[in-house]
């Protein structure tokens, strides 16, 4: 004890105020990495929560809606976990990993106490006012990658107005499935459009071929292209992935050509053309017999003459009415588009000093006619002596193209001007008599 003169000073009242026990958790901020994700591959969302009261809060939920614009539809479940208490003024951070399934801007939305299991007491407003924190983030495309890894045109050298078939293979070599697109055939790449397909999506490394028809119509060299996404409804972010989306194909456009064997098989002798005796002895001499097709590439030589667009064979026998010879002789020809098939045969017989023209036989038909005559006979004409009873003769031809016959570009039922003339010419030449 302390002996005062004066014990009245020895206490000073203060006043103390005590405030409310209070909690105030708030997101204090939100990231996401990388900071523009990429379409099907992961993101990391980091939420820093605090507890801005001056009490413990307990346990509480931390939730994250990573579509609050509802970009996609469905859209996605809210992802949540639970933090197990917060001091006083204490700091945590919740992550969260989240693949986006689709591009574009997005908003985030973090929510703390989501399921309000903490009652909060904002000393700077309203209870619950700040648990919520937006985040608004671009989402970059899927490095999806259409390419075309096969392009085949059937036949390789298509054939005016006969349809031809391209096979175009097209696959997905991104990581992550591509929607619908389409494929197309551009039979010359300067056409404005094409025959096309849709396909109904890829998976990653999937392949698919479609299959399209087209028919050219003009003989010529074309640059034939396939493109893959003609409408560019898928989107291909990569560096160069737009740009391995069409292949050039050069393709040589031809004519319809078939490839027809004639053949002479033989003669049946009606009037062998032999004068009564003593002009000439029992048989007729027929020298010579000719065969010939028209063929622009080849030129007949017979009887001094040159014939040019003509292919002729010759032969010689002596004959008696009656009489039937057999040949067998064959002459094969090309012939293109419109060209018809044109035959023809006559004989001189040359028991007297002047030739005896024992008549001739001419057939011509047009394409595709000429495929289908197959075996037939003709009755010679204009035999000087015999008139039409000269002789029989049977031929068969056969042949193939590289057109069907539905397709075969006909152009008339009349030899055209010039092939007339080069007939004219053949017969002309002999027929000694004209």
């Amino acid at each position: 004890l302390v002996w005062e003169m004066k014990e009245d000073n020895n206490a000073k009242p203060v006043t103390v105020t005590v405030g409310p026990n209070y909690i105030d958790l708030t997101i204090t901020n939100m990231t996401i990495s990388p900071g523009s994700p990429t379409q099907g591959q992961p993101a990391t969302v980091n939420l820093t929560v605090k507890n801005l009261g001056n009490t413990p809060a307990g346990n509480f939920m931390v939730e994250l809606n990573p579509d609050s614009l509802f970009l996609f539809t469905p859209g996605p479940q809210t992802i949540s976990k639970q933090v197990n208490g917060l001091a006083a003024g204490a700091t945590t951070t919740v992550s969260f990993q989240y693949t986006y399934p689709v591009s574009g801007n997005v908003r985030l939305l973090g929510n703390v106490d989501a399921f309000n299991n903490i009652a909060e007491s904002n000393k700077f407003g309203p209870a619950e006012n700040n648990n919520l924190k937006i985040l608004n983030v671009t989402v970059q495309p899927a490095p999806i990658d259409l390419i075309i890894t096969g392009f085949t045109i059937n036949p390789a050298s298509p054939v005016r107005g006969v349809e031809a078939t391209a096979s175009i293979t097209v696959k997905n070599n991104g990581p992550w499935p591509a929607n619908d697109f389409a494929v197309q055939w551009l039979l010359s790449n300067t056409d404005a459009f094409g025959p096309l397909e849709f396909i109904n999506g890829l998976n990653p490394g999937e392949s698919r071929t479609v299959t399209l028809k087209g028919t050219y119509y003009v003989t010529d060299t074309y640059t034939s292209r396939a493109i893959v996404d003609v409408f560019n409804t898928v989107v291909e972010p990569g560096p160069g992935a737009e740009a391995n989306n069409t292949q050039d194909k050069t393709v040589t456009v031809v004519p319809q050509q078939a490839t027809v064997t004639v053949t002479l098989v033989s003669l049946k002798i009606l009037n062998s053309g032999d004068p009564p005796p003593p002009l000439s002895g029992p048989e007729g001499e027929w020298d010579p017999f000719i065969f010939a097709v028209l063929n622009p590439t080849a030129t007949c030589n017979v009887l001094s003459q040159s014939i040019p667009g003509v292919e002729c064979k010759t032969s010689s026998f002596d004959v008696e009415a009656g009489d039937t010879v057999s040949l067998g002789q064959s002459i094969t020809v090309t012939l293109q588009e419109y060209t018809p098939l044109v035959i023809a045969a006559g004989a001189l017989e040359q028991d007297l000093i002047t030739p005896d023209f024992m008549g001739y036989v001419v057939k011509f038909a047009f394409p595709p006619d000429y495929l289908s005559l197959g075996t037939f006979t003709l009755n010679a004409e204009h035999g000087s002596n015999c008139g039409s009873n000269c002789f029989q003769a049977t031929f068969t031809v056969t042949g193939t193209a590289n057109y069907p016959t539905s397709a075969a570009m006909v152009s008339s039922t009349t030899l055209p001007p010039d092939v007339d003339a080069t007939l004219s010419r053949f017969l002309d030449v002999i027929n000694p008599t004209n």
